[in-house]
């Protein structure tokens, strides 16, 4: 759609295989807009796609076949997608991600196991090589966290850990 309303076009419809419920902001990268559809693909997962901008043609970059359910945006930088997963991990706790723009190097880079957060439904934020987040839930008094981690997995940080009041999901 045009800044004036006009020329609305739809650019595609998903159809369970290359994604379901698409729930978070597009992130631009070299002619690009990448994104995440909290389900779909084969076992109903979540994925990644992208919208190339010289056409406007529709391409599933990633499948998530691990209960990833990628509730969140993502972020790119040399080529790479990062985001969170809701659930996912050795816990179900969710966890940080990787995938090359290609679809190819699908990577864990961290996983949440409650005490350091979890169920992160956050968009990254990237700076430099440090992604920010935040958990729904876990961290140290269970109501969740904002936490860093270094792109390369060798530096967590729980920055802060909401308290648990009345009223919040366990």
């Amino acid at each position: 759609i045009n800044t004036d309303g006009s020329g609305f076009a739809l650019l595609h419809a998903f159809n369970f295989t290359d994604g379901q419920g698409p729930s978070a902001g597009f992130v631009l990268y070299s002619n690009a807009m990448y994104s995440t559809a909290v389900g779909g693909g084969t076992n109903q997962d979540g994925t990644i796609f992208k919208i190339n901008l010289s056409d406007l043609s529709f391409a599933m970059v990633y499948e998530f076949t691990n209960q990833i359910n990628p509730y969140g945006g993502v972020v790119t930088s040399s080529n790479m997608v990062y985001g969170f997963g809701q659930y996912g991990g050795p816990s179900l706790n969710g966890m940080v991600y990787r995938v090359g723009i290609g679809g190819d190097g699908y990577r864990d880079l961290f996983d949440f196991n409650g005490t350091n957060g979890g169920s992160s439904y956050a968009t990254p934020t990237l700076s430099g090589n440090t992604l920010f987040g935040a958990s729904f839930q876990g961290g140290t008094n269970g109501g969740g966290n904002v936490f860093r981690i270094n792109t390369d997995c060798l530096e967590y940080t729980n920055l802060y850990s909401f308290q648990r009041q009345g009223g919040a999901k366990i």
